[in-house]
């Protein structure tokens, strides 16, 4: 990308009346949080789940099928720390920068909660679920519950990849289990859920007919129907809308909206940091 293109990128968004941001699961990658895959994250928080449960990645613990709650969230509690102590680091800085001074929100499919904590709860709308909120397993009841005062006692009584039964996390209501409040097969799509929903719609109503830049970060392969989709519909539907896409692969716009679209394609810390930076 040559500097024309960092040139127009500050130009649309300082024309723009608001941003509509879309976070992909690439941008915590750029972030540094390691999920899939072997990493060294991996390695020195969960080798003894490697070992006993031939785990390979984090994301395979995610989905693996515990049977019995102890290991669940002896594993879970980790996974939960891990996620605590990461910080949405200079990619996320970057991004604050760039949308500086202008009216935006934020949607993302992420669970791993970098992106409200980097720009705030009342700007970002969590579509798949927060690890930082817990859940009933059996959706008794439409509460979730905060997952933060549980990290720590559960992490520091693991043993043998298991904690004791009596600190399993229970629901309040009916005793059982609790669970991550994240998108699968239990996922509770209550009130939390829609309160997510209804901000971003608000948002939406709020601006609709007025000079939009949708900017997508990280979007990826997966998961288009939350981002891409909606955001190249929105831009063809809409006349002062003009739809960015930062990608480290695949960056591109369809040929309907080519006429109102800039695409980067790349290191997404590295264009980040150099559209932030830029004069």
């Amino acid at each position: 990308m040559d500097d024309s293109s960092y040139q127009q990128l500050l130009d649309e968004i300082a024309k723009a009346d608001a941003v509509i941001v879309g976070i992909g699961p690439d941008l915590s990658e750029a972030v540094g949080l390691a999920l899939k895959g072997g990493s060294r994250a991996f390695d020195e928080r969960f080798s003894d789940f490697a070992n006993d449960f031939f785990l390979r990645s984090i994301e395979q613990g995610e989905r693996f099928k515990w049977t019995r709650p102890e290991n669940k969230w002896a594993f879970t509690a980790r996974l939960l720390q891990y996620l605590r102590d990461s910080e949405p680091g200079q990619p996320y800085a970057d991004l604050v920068r760039l949308l500086e001074g202008k009216e935006f929100f934020a949607l993302t499919p992420n669970s791993d909660g970098l992106a409200a904590r980097a720009l705030g709860d009342e700007r970002v709308a969590m579509l798949r679920g927060d690890y930082r909120w817990l859940q009933c397993e059996k959706g008794c009841t439409d509460r979730v519950y905060p997952s933060e005062g549980y990290i720590d006692e559960l992490v520091a009584n693991t043993s043998g990849c298991a904690i004791p039964s009596e600190l399993v996390p229970t629901c309040p209501e009916c005793g059982r289990p609790l669970t991550p409040w994240v998108y699968g097969y239990e996922f509770l799509e209550g009130e939390h859920h829609k309160q997510q929903f209804e901000r971003w719609n608000a948002f939406l109503e709020k601006n609709i007919n007025s000079k939009i830049v949708f900017l997508q970060v990280g979007a990826g392969m997966k998961n288009q129907e939350y981002l891409k989709l909606p955001f190249w519909n929105m831009t063809m539907q809409h006349p002062d809308a003009f739809y960015v896409a930062i990608e480290k692969q695949a960056a591109f716009a369809p040929p309907e909206i080519e006429d109102k679209a800039l695409t980067f394609e790349g290191d997404i810390a590295a264009i980040l940091h150099r559209a932030a930076s830029f004069e």
